[in-house]
């Protein structure tokens, strides 16, 4: 689903691949169709010491064709549930993003805030979005 978002369809220059998705503590949220057994929606949950009170949101997306269905929003929310119950654990105090610019408006209906300047970010402009928990 990623290589199908952001390498094929959004022609990100970022690469995927980073080295976080077999860390033990990073967590992977997938939302499904389940009248056809289809992973459609996807979010990366990472918590690292980079930034120690953070956890870090990422490759949050919507397959092409499943977009403006409700699976964003099924998927963010699963994921900051899955936030809630493991903040303790963590000792983190705020979950962070690099959204996409474009979706800095549904990303604040979450509860998510803008902190900094837009960036470059794989040939796609991002901007920072933090959200305290």
């Amino acid at each position: 689903m990623r290589n199908e978002v952001f390498t094929f369809e959004q022609s990100c220059l970022k690469q995927d691949a980073d080295g976080l998705d077999l860390l033990p503590d990073t967590y992977h949220i997938i939302g499904v169709v389940p009248q056809e057994n289809k992973p459609v929606a996807y979010a990366r949950l990472v918590y690292t010491n980079d930034e120690p009170d953070a956890i870090r949101l990422g490759r949050l997306l919507v397959v092409k064709g499943y977009r403006n269905k409700h699976f964003g929003n099924k998927v963010i929310e699963k994921t900051l549930e899955t936030v809630e119950e493991m903040k303790v654990q963590y000792e983190r105090k705020y979950i962070f993003a690099h959204s996409q610019f474009y979706l800095r408006e549904w990303y604040a209906r979450f509860g998510f805030v803008i902190e900094g300047d837009a960036f470059d970010e794989g040939r796609i402009m991002h901007i920072r979005m933090i959200k305290n928990i």
